[in-house]
């Protein structure tokens, strides 16, 4: 029973922590301009590692948006974003490895 305990906060802890990293996204994201006048949108899947100091490294293009300039974008964000905050200790983890949407959508 313990193991289940522990595996279920690991999973609240991890979850938590996406959501800062998804937040911490937004908030470095930059709408292309042109694509702002075109009405692009799109959705770009990049992969990353996070190591336990929260250094952002190997972004990968996983999924194109279809877009060039959006795409380009977010791997932009990414890179302005630079570190993120430590890993958690309880997940045991010298570096993650994960996928993350960035999201363009004209409101």
């Amino acid at each position: 029973m313990p193991d289940e305990n522990r595996d279920v906060e690991k999973e609240a802890v991890k979850d938590l922590y996406l959501q800062r990293l998804q937040r911490q996204i937004a908030r470095h994201m930059r709408y292309p301009s042109v694509s702002r006048r075109r009405g692009e949108e799109g959705e770009v899947r990049l992969s990353l590692g996070i190591s336990a100091d929260g250094s952002i490294e190997d972004i990968v293009l996983v999924s194109s948006s279809g877009v060039t300039r959006l795409d380009e974008a977010a791997l932009q964000t990414l890179a302005r974003v630079g570190r993120f905050e430590p890993l958690p200790v309880l997940l045991e983890m010298q570096r993650w490895q994960i996928s993350v949407p960035v999201v363009f959508r004209l409101r």
